[in-house]
Parts: structure tokens; C-alpha cells; sequence
């Protein structure tokens, strides 16, 4: 990764570089979960930056990121992405379907 910057009021730039290997390591229950959580806000506001984010790719996430869930929070999300799914096939034909969008 390559990073050009300027000091407040300077005149000439820095270069920072920093190698970023490829991991392979599988990412915290707590980052898959949020990714999970965030990725269910861009479909339901049909946002332009959740790309082709869909319920199922939702639903896999937060099961993957269920992790230790003492208060049941986490599964009550899941339950209600479950539910979000089965009113957009429900209503929409597809829930399948990116953002349960209707034809």
C-alpha cells in the first residue's frame, strides 16, 4: 500500500509504503458479525455501496459471527434477518434477490 501525504502547511509530499500480505486467517466473530449487521443496513436502504449484498451472503455472515451470544442478541438478529428474507420472497417473489427488489 502506497501513501502520498503533506504536513500541515508543507510543500512537499511523503511517500509511506507498507506491505499488506494476503491472510488466510478466518476474522474475529466480533468483525463477521458487524460486517454482517452493516451488510443488512445497506440492503434494507438500498444503499449504492452494498454492492450485491443479499440476504442469504447476510445470514451467513452473521451465523458465522455468532461467537459466544450470552443475551441472545446476536441470534435475535439472525431471526430477524431469517424473517426479513421470508416477507421478501413473500412479497417481492425473490428474496433471493438483491435487496428484495421488485421486478
Amino acid at each position: 500500500m502506497k501513501v502520498r501525504y503533506k504536513r500541515p502547511h508543507g510543500t512537499t509530499s511523503r511517500l509511506v509504503q507498507h506491505t499488506v500480505r494476503d491472510r488466510t486467517d478466518r476474522v474475529s466473530d466480533d468483525f463477521g458479525f458487524a460486517s454482517a449487521v452493516a451488510g443488512f443496513g445497506m440492503l434494507l436502504r438500498h444503499s449504492e455501496y452494498g454492492g450485491s449484498i443479499s440476504c442469504s451472503q447476510v445470514m451467513a455472515l452473521a451465523e458465522d459471527g455468532l461467537g459466544d451470544d450470552p443475551g441472545g442478541y446476536r441470534h435475535g438478529f439472525l431471526e430477524m434477518v431469517q424473517a426479513y428474507a421470508r416477507l421478501a420472497d413473500r412479497y417481492d417473489g425473490d428474496a433471493g434477490d438483491r435487496r428484495g427488489e421488485r421486478s
